[in-house]
């Protein structure tokens, strides 16, 4: 879509993350169940080790991690797959099975980061920018969700209710917006 970008970064990364977030939102509302299951296991994980109050053994955490990390690199595939229409998504199926290919695909990427590491650096900040905000906005919404009797469980509670929206909503867009930026540039 966007081959190459303007000698001015700032304008163009604007209008490109206007795009991206078009696109990441269209993507959420394609498939928003197998993005939102996946997201939910790392979240009930996230709020079982910050609500447990007993010592957790070796061999549990070892289990947790384990079942984490599966589940990230799920919610990774997923969003890739999400974020793909199914004609890229057979294209870069074929790239990941021709490894030269996938090769030629990332120089293209790192060729294209190289010309125009301007435009990169303005939609990053404006990506970090965003992503700060969502993460205040969705803190906020735990505040009142977290309330409980005891000030140092209603503290507790409040970073459980937090991590449980970060995981569920935060990680799966950004994800998703992640692969939107990516996805011109490999495509």
């Amino acid at each position: 879509m966007f081959l190459e970008p303007p000698s001015s970064g700032f304008s163009f990364a604007w209008r490109t993350t206007q795009v991206f977030w078009l696109a990441t939102v269209a993507a959420l509302e394609r498939h928003p169940l197998p993005l939102f299951t996946c997201a939910a296991i790392p979240a009930a994980i996230r709020a079982y080790l910050l609500l447990h109050t007993r010592p957790i053994h070796r061999w549990q955490l070892n289990a947790i991690d384990a079942l984490l990390v599966g589940a990230r690199v799920m919610l990774c595939v997923i969003a890739v797959w999400v974020a793909l229409p199914t004609n890229e998504w057979d294209e870069l199926k074929r790239y990941v099975m021709q490894p030269t290919a996938f090769e030629i695909a990332l120089q293209r990427i790192g060729a294209y980061l190289g010309r125009s590491l301007h435009v990169f650096f303005w939609e990053a900040l404006f990506f970090v920018a965003a992503f700060l905000l969502l993460n205040w906005l969705l803190s906020s919404i735990a505040r009142p969700l977290s309330k409980s009797k005891t000030a140092m469980r209603s503290h507790v509670t409040h970073r459980a209710v937090s991590s449980i929206l970060r995981n569920l909503l935060l990680v799966p867009a950004a994800l998703v917006y992640l692969v939107e930026i990516l996805r011109l540039r490999f495509f």
